[in-house]
């Protein structure tokens, strides 16, 4: 899924399920000068690599703190850039729909359903992708999608293996519940 996943997130650069979850300290993904998207990071889960690193769109990666391993990127396209303004709820679904598209030759399934995902504070769209032959090391599970978060676009991979159908679950969720914060005016 790897190979996939890079695949997939190249085309997104270029251009649910409804539980509780315990947080830790939420991840703030900073968009300097233009605020921060908020994330609710279930309890358990350990960032890997801090928001901020990519200024034009901060990614914050996260993982297992212990157990099987999974892996969860959430990249954010701030308000103003080429890839936010299609952030609007029909250029979103066409967005997830082209990246379906690419991960099908590489998929288990026929055609990949394109599924909507009601966010805090806009709609957005994801699709799961079963890996046809992964190597090892790899993931077998992919969930990709993007959704609108406060004219921002937040773009998600959500990489797992069998038996963790509850980690992408709270993965989706999280990213549902994304909010967003202005940045602070100085008084």
């Amino acid at each position: 899924m790897r190979r996939l996943t890079r695949r997939m997130l190249g085309g997104f650069l270029v251009l649910g399920a409804s539980l509780a979850v315990a947080a830790t300290a939420p991840v703030h993904i900073v968009l300097p000068g233009r605020g921060e998207v908020v994330l609710a990071v279930p309890s358990g889960w350990a960032p890997t690599r801090a928001p901020g690193a990519e200024p034009e769109a901060p990614t914050a990666s996260l993982k297992e703190s212990s157990g099987r391993p999974f892996h969860v990127d959430v990249t954010v396209f701030p308000s103003g850039s080429a890839a936010a303004t299609r952030a609007d709820p029909a250029r979103v679904r066409r967005f997830v729909a082209e990246a379906a598209k690419a991960a099908q030759s590489q998929s288990v399934e026929k055609t990949l359903a394109i599924r909507e995902v009601p966010g805090a504070s806009g709609r957005g769209y994801y699709f799961l992708a079963t890996d046809r032959a992964p190597a090892p090391g790899e993931w077998k599970f992919m969930t990709q999608g993007a959704l609108g978060v406060g004219g921002a676009l937040v773009v998600f991979t959500i990489l797992t293996n069998d038996g963790q159908d509850e980690i992408a679950a709270a993965a989706l969720e999280m990213v549902r519940r994304a909010t967003f914060q202005p940045p602070a005016t100085s008084t």
